[in-house]
């Protein structure tokens, strides 16, 4: 996939539909602006090719925080944002059926929850949640 349509998606869906939900307070964390994480997760790696110990630089994970509680939120807005753009460019249908990928570490502690069994239902949970409110909106447009 091109950077280029990446890029757009996150500049015309995800990262707009995070700012609408995010309180002002969580939204410092996050940038808002596909090149800005780019330049950021690149430049270890530019900063590397310097000394010659890499032909070509690498690209770090960066990770951003958003609260399963936002999940379902900001797929919605994320979503609509989505349906919208590709009327403007059809090669953003590649994002059609995005999903979510969640990082579970801490997530035991947050939930109150004491093994594996507690901490699918809660997910599960979640997911329904997620599923009932996507058909509502599906709904309601």
């Amino acid at each position: 996939m091109e950077e280029n349509l990446r890029a757009q998606f996150m500049d015309d869906c995800l990262l707009p539909a995070i700012r609408e939900v995010v309180s002002p307070n969580e939204s410092q964390a996050w940038d808002f602006a596909y090149v800005v994480s780019a330049a950021k997760s690149s430049a270890t790696g530019l900063e590397g090719n310097q000394y010659g110990h890499r032909k070509e630089g690498f690209r770090q994970q960066m990770k951003f925080d958003l609260d399963g509680d936002h999940v379902a939120a900001v797929w919605n807005k994320c979503n609509r944002r989505l349906c919208r753009a590709i009327q403007g460019n059809g090669r953003l249908r590649l994002f059609k059926g995005f999903q979510f990928f969640i990082n579970a570490k801490g997530l035991k502690y947050r939930t109150h929850t004491k093994g594996f069994r507690e901490l699918m239902a809660v997910y599960k949970d979640k997911v329904s949640q997620l599923l009932m409110a996507l058909n509502v909106d599906r709904k309601q447009l």
